[in-house]
């Protein structure tokens, strides 16, 4: 008894016998093989890439701050990233300063101003919960309102005893966590200023947590409004936020 048709296993021999042999051979690499090579290219490709990008050394930071109602021009942005960079006396392969964009609150404006206001705050709070920015640079308007969320940081964490005695006129001394909006700033200013609102509770608080900037040599052109710089982070570069008051005054 045959288990196999002889005629059906000719014909498999046959199968194909008028189509050249190389490109059966490449036919069947393409089916079978090619796939999985290119699809290992590129996983090498990408496994190259992400081990080049991880064993690169990060650079150091040295300072990082942004501005909210500034409306810095293209050369005070050079005084803030390049400038400062070589009065911290940088090292370009190992270490930086960053800028990161200005932010904009709108204060009087319509609902839709209102809203979007609201998401710049959020987006500043992200930012000081990160403890990501060094220093902020603000107007009278952006330095009152701020002021509520706790988000300011005591000069004397980086100031000596010598600067806080060369920048007393410049310290603004407010009541921590306190909306500022509507008062006077000028009843702030100095270390013995008693506030707005001179009651027990805010007089206690006062706590120097802004540096008028409005004469500093960072600003080409006089602005309408008088501008501070704050300190929105529990970890500040110290050495490098000394350094970032005298350059701005130097």
């Amino acid at each position: 008894m045959r288990l196999y048709d002889e005629n059906l296993i000719e014909d498999k021999k046959n199968d194909g016998a008028d189509e050249p042999e190389s490109y059966s051979k490449w036919q069947f690499f393409k089916d079978y093989y090619l796939k999985y090579i290119i699809g290992g290219i590129i996983a090498i490709i990408i496994i190259i890439y992400v081990i080049s990008v991880l064993a690169k050394p990060r650079k150091d930071l040295l300072l990082e701050g942004s501005a909210v109602n500034a409306k810095l021009t293209e050369d005070e942005l050079y005084k803030l990233n390049e400038g400062l960079f070589n009065h911290l006396g940088g090292t370009p392969e190992k270490e930086e300063v960053i800028f990161v964009d200005e932010f904009t609150i709108t204060y009087g404006g319509s609902d839709v101003d209102n809203i979007a206001a609201n998401g710049t705050r959020m987006n500043l709070m992200n930012y000081t919960n990160a403890n990501v920015l060094d220093y902020l640079i603000v107007d009278e308007d952006a330095l009152k309102d701020l002021n509520r969320y706790d988000m300011y940081l005591d000069v004397r964490r980086f100031l000596d005893d010598e600067q806080m005695k060369r920048y007393a006129d410049k310290i603004v001394c407010l009541p921590y966590g306190v909306d500022l909006t509507g008062r006077d700033i000028d009843k702030y200013m100095g270390m013995d200023a008693k506030g707005d609102n001179p009651t027990v509770e805010e007089t206690a608080s006062m706590l120097p947590l802004a540096i008028d900037i409005s004469d500093s040599k960072l600003f080409d052109t006089k602005r309408e409004k008088r501008m501070y710089v704050v300190f929105p982070t529990a970890y500040p570069h110290v050495e490098s936020l000394s350094k970032f008051i005298d350059y701005l005054y130097e």
